[in-house]
């Protein structure tokens, strides 16, 4: 197989998803390297212990915001995170 791409992401987590979506409608021939499937989405899961937040560019932009807009559960009003050095000190970020 011998394929030629103007773009190629590595990963197809929430960023490389995302950029290759963000690419997709352009000229660009661009391919998506990912070794999992994704699992399904469903509704009634449990809550995931990761926090992931989307810019206001993302609502406009990526198509992201308004592909999650049903399973947003709150708003963020602000956000603090702690940052832990290789000899255990915490030094707010």
């Amino acid at each position: 197989m011998n394929k030629e791409f103007d773009v190629v992401i590595v990963g197809g987590g929430m960023v490389g998803a995302t950029v290759g979506c963000c690419l997709g409608g352009s000229d660009l021939k661009v391919a998506v390297i990912e070794k999992m499937l994704p699992e399904a989405f469903i509704a009634d899961q449990p809550h995931d212990l990761r926090v992931s937040a989307l810019s206001i560019a993302s609502k406009n932009d990526s198509g992201a915001y308004r592909s999650m807009e049903g399973r947003i559960k709150s708003s963020i009003l602000s956000l603090s995170a702690n940052a832990c050095l290789g000899n255990s000190r915490r030094h707010r970020v």
